[in-house]
């Protein structure tokens, strides 16, 4: 098998050196990604304490507000509506 000399004689070109020079650069635009990381971590830490308190309002605020609608104010609305049509409306909402 021969080869072509030129492609021998790093004097002659310099394709060898430009493809490792691409990739050098390709792995530094990679890990320079890693400068984000501290800005992510503060993202990813208000994330948390968002669903945190998300699941904390459900699990107390909006579970109590159901129960008072269930036990107080369906009851009320049903007690108030007129015989008829708006009764019939009502109703299904306070068997809910």
């Amino acid at each position: 098998m021969t080869t072509h000399p030129v492609a021998h004689d790093p004097g002659h070109s310099s394709e060898p050196l430009t493809g490792f020079s691409r990739r050098y650069l390709g792995i530094l635009s990679k890990l320079q990604a890693f400068e984000e990381l501290p800005a992510l971590q503060v993202a990813a830490a208000q994330a948390r304490t968002i669903a945190r308190n998300t699941l904390s309002l459900f699990r107390h605020a909006v579970l109590e507000h159901h129960v008072d609608e269930e036990g107080e104010l369906f009851p009320a609305v049903l007690r108030s509506a007129r015989r008829g049509p708006e009764a019939e409306e009502v109703q299904p909402w306070c068997n809910a």
